[in-house]
């Protein structure tokens, strides 16, 4: 069993509507401008994140699961499960708020890497049946009202916002689609894993 379930969505973007319009030179500032600016901030963040499995925005999840199985799923690449860790399939990880009804320090203890943001849970006793790990992933909000991600995703998801305005739809750059700038692409690499 595998089962990862949002228990709190995010509340702000990383990046505010007037970033967006200053990277993407956009000067209206009608209602109908700003909300489709919104829309678009909100699109870029979460194909950012659910292109590099590094998250933006402050959440909270609940992952279901039992120890040594294999879960084919959109996680797979990342989720490697074994008979006495957990790693969780989100980044960075700020806090780890539960795991079942065990004890940090007496029956498991957590890892997170400061630089990748993974997190895994070393259990140092048997559990048997589902294992049900609350957490939060993400940035706090900053002084400026977007959150303290990054400046290279914020960039990412400025560049993207810009060119979605720009080219509503996709377009075509010698004989292939684009869909994405180059920009964009090239700082996801930088924030995938695999």
């Amino acid at each position: 069993m595998f089962k990862l379930e949002l228990l709190t969505a995010p509340t702000i973007e990383p990046i505010t509507t007037t970033q967006a319009k200053v990277h993407a030179r956009v000067f209206d500032d009608s209602d109908d401008s700003n909300d489709y600016i919104d829309g678009l901030i909100s699109a870029a963040r979460q194909k950012f994140e659910s292109e590099s499995g590094y998250y933006l925005t402050e959440a909270e999840y609940k992952l279901t699961t039992r120890l040594g199985v294999f879960h084919p799923s959109r996680y797979s690449w990342f989720f490697r499960p074994s008979h006495n860790h957990i790693m969780l399939p989100l980044r960075p990880v700020l806090l780890v708020e539960s795991v079942n009804d065990l004890v940090e320090n007496t029956d498991y203890e957590l890892s997170i890497d400061a630089l990748t943001g993974i997190c895994v849970i070393h259990l140092l006793t048997k559990v048997d049946g589902d294992i049900v790990i609350t957490f939060k992933v993400g940035f706090p909000e900053a002084d400026d009202g977007g959150t303290s991600a990054p400046s290279l995703a914020k960039h990412a998801l400025k560049s993207l916002v810009s060119h979605w305005f720009e080219n509503r739809e996709a377009y075509q750059a010698g004989s292939s689609i684009k869909t994405a700038p180059a920009t964009y692409q090239s700082i996801l690499t930088t924030f995938r894993l695999a």
